[in-house]
């Protein structure tokens, strides 16, 4: 019985191991970097806030909205397709996406604290 206990202990000792030398999974070719993540979704938010005080009970609401996600797409030469695409990719890698988003509301808040000076 101990002989089982030990192989068991070894082979979870192994894996454990083996898990932790792989290292972090290679962003895939065409996905935008995290940072770019963070720049694309920190002028998206912003352009968010920007419509909705400026727009407040107005129906052209989600025009100007798209109209703005296009400009900051420009702006950081990518398409739609490609921000989408990453975006689906860190949705399902949480704990990228986590990360992006704290790094977004780090940003965010440091951006409000120097407006407020």
């Amino acid at each position: 019985m101990q002989f089982i206990n030990k192989s068991v202990v070894i082979v979870f000792t192994l894996l454990f191991f083996i898990s932790c030398s792989q290292g972090e999974e290679k962003i895939p070719e065409g996905i935008l970097k995290e940072e770019k993540m963070v720049e694309l979704l920190v002028d998206i938010h912003l352009a968010q806030a920007a419509v909705n005080l400026g727009n407040f009970g107005q129906s052209n609401l989600p025009n100007d909205f798209e109209k703005l996600k296009k400009e900051i797409y420009s702006k950081h030469h990518i398409s739609k397709e490609k921000f989408l695409e990453s975006f689906t990719y860190y949705t399902n890698h949480p704990e990228k996406f986590d990360k992006i988003y704290g790094d977004v509301i780090t940003e965010l808040s440091r951006q409000q604290a120097e407006y407020t000076k």
